[in-house]
């Protein structure tokens, strides 16, 4: 998958340059409400039952961590969900935030990269790797 492969979504001009494969830490910040035809229509939000499926389906993310929230769009408070994901690129942010973008009808997905040194402490072996 390249940006070109994805002609309904528009990359911020922040990640123009941006390396697609280089492994980094993202935050993706997606809303829950689905956009209404008509603003007198009732609001229709993507449902605890839909988020659990697409989350324990994805394949693209294989370690995240999801952190329900409120959010506000366009002068409209939302439930959202803040995805946090080590050790991943750039091309895999997208695609999941695509996947997200196209199954829920979303306007926008917005993708933060943290760009900082982490630390993996893993207990079986009593190390620490920093990245």
């Amino acid at each position: 998958m390249n940006k070109d492969s994805l002609p309904l979504l528009r990359t911020i001009e922040t990640f123009a340059d941006f390396p697609m494969d280089q492994k980094n830490s993202f935050r993706i910040y997606l809303g829950r409400n689905i956009p209404k035809e008509n603003i007198e229509d009732e609001q229709v939000v993507v449902t605890e039952e839909e988020l659990s499926l697409f989350f324990d389906t994805q394949e693209t993310l294989t370690g995240l961590t999801k952190v329900d929230c409120e959010g506000i769009w366009k002068g409209e408070r939302e439930q959202s969900i803040i995805v946090i994901a080590f050790d991943v690129t750039l091309r895999e942010v997208v695609k999941f935030s695509y996947e997200y973008m196209q199954l829920f009808l979303q306007q926008a997905v917005y993708i933060e990269c943290s760009n900082t040194k982490t630390i993996e402490l893993y207990k079986e072996i009593a190390s620490a790797t920093i990245n």
